[in-house]
């Protein structure tokens, strides 16, 4: 139990930390040395940052191990399939959803 506590407060200071300095930025309380988007992506990676140090601290697993089972992908057609189709799909049905279900009428400038 305390090391799901410790997680979780790992989770919060780095992701709102990370996410703070990008409020104050741009609430024009400091500056940056880096666009303020960054620091708002950074911080969304807080839970993967978390569960990295806690695989390495307590399961005494070597990080080069954990990033090759990581991104291990098993090919197939199959499975090239679902990388390169299921995220356009997810996108365009999102889009639809949005614009037909709820009204909301938003430009992709990425269409243009």
């Amino acid at each position: 139990m305390k090391r799901l506590v410790c997680f979780f407060l790992l989770v919060y200071l780095f992701t709102w930390t990370f996410w703070g300095l990008s409020l104050l930025e741009s609430r024009d309380i400091l500056t940056l040395p880096f666009p303020r988007e960054y620091f708002g992506i950074a911080g969304g990676f807080g839970p993967s940052v978390a569960g990295l140090y806690f695989l390495i601290r307590y399961q005494k697993r070597p990080f080069k191990r954990i990033m090759a089972e990581t991104f291990k992908v098993k090919t197939g057609w199959k499975n090239i399939f679902i990388i390169f189709a299921l995220m356009p799909v997810i996108l365009g049905l999102s889009y639809l959803i949005t614009r037909f279900v709820f009204g909301i009428d938003y430009t992709l400038e990425w269409f243009n």
